[in-house]
């Protein structure tokens, strides 16, 4: 059983990192705390009878760290407001602040140390005044957040909170008796001014972008409409149409919607003909037509209908729609932590204590070299500053909760931040072919006229015609392929009053009177006739003949023409079905390998099939490096083990991770899907490898495949230049600080530009074009 919780009071990444500590010490709960979210993903190892309890035992343990809670329900947004207080107090700490900047340019102009020896442009009882007012009214944040740590956890869970809180304190009492009593040294009230300023606008603009990081999930949540329009019968005044929340809806309930509405809930057409944009479930841009018995889903809109309205007999609704488990199961990889963010976690959680013995070590070092403690005390307090690790903590979950962000947009679905990781380290891609690489459906491939038809003068368009209205009626997928590809060619609708006698023979095929002439559409066998060799070998056959009198009555079950009736069955149409290339197909496998990318087919089908394939791709510029036919599920798994060990690092020198990963979308490939290093499922493919899967691709497209590898790569490409930013800022920082070549001030500000440029960087993101994948292999 899994719980969200929405945390509040967390400044830094060392409270997340204290905070989860706290929670995993409870017994059978697992935790994740993302200070990026701001959010705590509790997992109970263990069943637990009563959720009320368990509950307020993970709320009593964030209170005793410190901060505050609230479970968060599935659908719920991302919960970072934007607060007016904040804004309040920045506009005050900026409002106070500008006096000092006043007197800064006296020192950049006489030098610091010259400074108290020059008239201040400001009086020192003013700057008095208003470095206290900012101590007492913007430094309470911090002292209130740096006490809860303390309190929590002692000097060991001393986070950012404490490096401001005492840096600035410092410089403020230091400042303080230099005035009161009249020491011939200069003034610093405008560091811990400047200090608290910076800092509480790096805090303000990092929690700014914080919010804009999660926009794009909040945009997705907008979609689901919260009331429905239910049908409901009443005996005494009939019909009647009642407005309710969609948690009040039921399966089985009638859900009235009209055009330009979005669906409240998933379920089955009932009534009325319309066409539905799913593009935010499944990112196909085309209008889909709805009609009776179709299946529809809720957050997508309904842009025409005809009738008034569509009824829909409803299925699921709330958190058990097909857009509520989408919604889930982005939150829970933006949540998510990806193993890259370990080692982040890590050093911040020492990251503190070390630097208070830096502090220390410097101000001791400087005094005694130096003789003067003020001196020491200001060094001091730019290592404190210059310190604090809020990029470091930043540097992973931003460019996560962007590129996940960024990846749901596309229809590309990671079910967790280690999925994504993996997929940016595939170096082998796996391809069933059927329904992945193929369409997944048979289509008429070639037509082909008989010479008894030519000699009779029938065209293509009155032999397509006949076949057509032979199939009409019947569901099975040859039947429709010659049903829609009459359709496409635009030949003339034969009406059902003039087809009699239409009869089904299993296995075999169909007949019917039509326009009081006898025929026939079925295999060739059934006729035994032979297929013209100028047909593809590849494909699935079927001939339309003519019959001069209604079939006999073994035709149901085989027929076996007498000498007699043999030459009766004339042929008119040649018809090849095969399951065809998707378009997309060919054009992903070239950008895959261009990439870097080796691309294997594995299928069931036989091997002049899958060889066929293969030669098709290799036509078109994307040949496979391998593909091997008759492929079982057992076998595919096999061979990816095979790969898994063939490629599995030994030795002293490890190499660098050689993952595969599986593209697939039915049942037989779920476990190939379990085995690879990474799954990627169709989205338009069965229940079973939908759930196998980390990776879900809403589209029914191999390009789908090739955009969540390449955002994949992207976002790891951001985490470490992030995380690069993060340490160069601290490497350089510490060292000139300690050593007194930066100012508190400076200090304060290069510490806060540290923050707003790893958050930048991650929503810089959001320009990746994922068009033409294959000319990018990363922002």
């Amino acid at each position: 059983m899994q719980q969200t919780f929405q945390i509040s009071g967390m400044t830094c990444t060392a409270c997340a990192s204290r905070l989860e500590k706290q929670l995993n010490r409870l017994p059978g709960v697992q935790a994740q705390v993302n200070f990026a979210l701001e959010q705590a993903q509790i997992q109970w190892l263990q069943a637990q009878p009563d959720l009320a309890q368990a509950q307020a035992s993970i709320l009593a343990q964030i209170t005793r760290a410190g901060f505050s809670g609230s479970p968060l329900e599935q659908t719920q947004p991302i919960a970072l407001p934007a607060s007016p207080y904040s804004s309040c107090l920045l506009a005050f700490a900026l409002f106070c602040t500008l006096p000092f900047l006043l007197e800064m340019t006296v020192m950049f102009r006489h030098g610091w140390h010259s400074a108290a020896l020059t008239p201040h442009l400001v009086p020192a009882g003013l700057q008095f005044l208003l470095a206290t007012l900012l101590q007492g009214v913007v430094g309470a944040t911090f002292y209130r957040a740096a006490w809860r740590a303390l309190a929590s956890g002692g000097w060991r869970a001393a986070n950012m909170d404490v490096l401001v809180a005492l840096g600035t304190t410092t410089a403020w009492l230091a400042s303080t008796a230099s005035w009161w009593w009249q020491w011939p040294a200069p003034l610093y009230f405008e560091t811990s001014a400047m200090v608290l300023t910076l800092v509480y606008l790096g805090k303000w603009l990092e929690q700014r972008a914080k919010r804009h990081t999660a926009q794009a999930l909040q945009a997705l949540l907008a979609l689901a409409p919260q009331t429905a329009q239910v049908e409901t019968l009443d005996a005494a005044t009939g019909p009647q149409v009642l407005t309710l929340p969609v948690t009040a809806i039921q399966p089985g309930m009638t859900v009235c919607v009209r055009a330009g509405e979005r669906l409240p809930v998933d379920g089955v057409v009932l009534s009325g003909l319309g066409q539905c944009d799913e593009s935010t479930l499944s990112g196909e841009s085309l209008p889909i037509d709805k009609a009776p018995g179709d299946r529809v889903y809720a957050a997508t809109q309904l842009l025409s209908v005809s009738q008034g309205l569509l009824r829909v007999t409803a299925q699921a609704a709330g958190q058990q729609t097909h857009f509520a488990q989408i919604v889930a199961l982005v939150k829970h990889a933006q949540a998510s932590k990806a193993p890259i963010a370990a080692l982040a976690d890590r050093i911040a959680a020492i990251f503190v204590p070390t630097v208070l013995f830096i502090a220390g070590l410097t101000a001791v070092i400087t005094i005694a070299w130096t003789g003067s403690i003020l001196t020491g005390m200001l060094h001091a307090v730019a290592v404190l500053v210059v310190a604090c690790p809020c990029a470091l903590g930043l540097a992973t979950p931003t460019a996560l909760m962007v590129g996940m962000g960024l990846a749901a947009r596309h229809g590309i679905l990671f079910r967790d931040a280690g999925a994504l990781e993996r997929a940016a380290q595939l170096k082998t891609l796996v391809l069933d072919k059927t329904g992945t690489l193929t369409q997944g459906q048979p289509q008429v491939v070639q037509t082909q006229l008989a010479p008894t038809a030519l000699a009779q003068a029938v065209t293509l368009d009155e032999a397509l015609a006949l076949a057509a209205a032979l199939e009409r009626g019947s569901t099975h997928p040859l039947a429709q392929a010659v049903i829609h590809h009459a359709r496409a060619a635009g030949v003339r609708h034969i009406a059902t009053e003039q087809i009699s006698q239409l009869q089904q023979h299993t296995a075999q095929g169909v007949s019917a009177c039509i326009e009081g002439r006898y025929y026939a559409l079925g295999k060739p066998s059934w006729f035994e006739l032979a297929v013209p060799p100028e047909l593809p070998a590849t494909a699935s056959m079927m001939v339309l003949v003519s019959l001069p009198q209604p079939p006999v009555a073994t035709l149901s079950a085989s027929y076996t023409p007498t000498n007699e009736n043999r030459c009766e069955a004339v042929p008119w149409l040649w018809l090849a079905l095969a399951d065809t290339l998707r378009p997309s197909s060919a054009p992903a496998l070239a950008a895959l390998g261009e990439i870097g990318i080796a691309t294997v087919m594995l299928t069931g089908d036989r091997a002049t099939v899958a060889e066929h394939v293969a030669h098709q791709l290799a036509a078109a510029g994307a040949p496979l490096s391998a593909w091997a036919a008759e492929q079982q599920p057992a076998d595919k798994v096999a061979w990816i083990q095979a790969y898994k060990q063939q490629h599995e690092p030994h030795g002293i020198h490890r190499e660098k991770p050689h993952l595969i990963g599986m593209l697939g979308d039915g049942v037989n490939d779920a476990p190939a899907l379990a085995h690879a290093d990474v799954g990627l499922a169709m989205g338009g493919g069965h229940t079973v490898a939908l759930e196998t899967a980390p990776i879900t691709l809403l589209q029914n497209d191999v390009q789908a495949a090739v955009k969540a590898i390449v955002l994949a790569r992207a976002t790891q490409h951001k985490i470490r230049q992030n995380l690069f930013f993060a340490f160069i800022y601290n490497v350089l920082g510490i060292p000139l600080a300690a050593c007194g070549y930066l100012s508190p001030v400076l200090a304060g500000l290069m510490m806060a530009f540290s923050s707003v440029s790893v958050v930048t960087n991650s929503l810089l993101l959001n320009r990746l074009d994922l068009t033409l994948p294959a000319r990018r292999k990363h922002d």
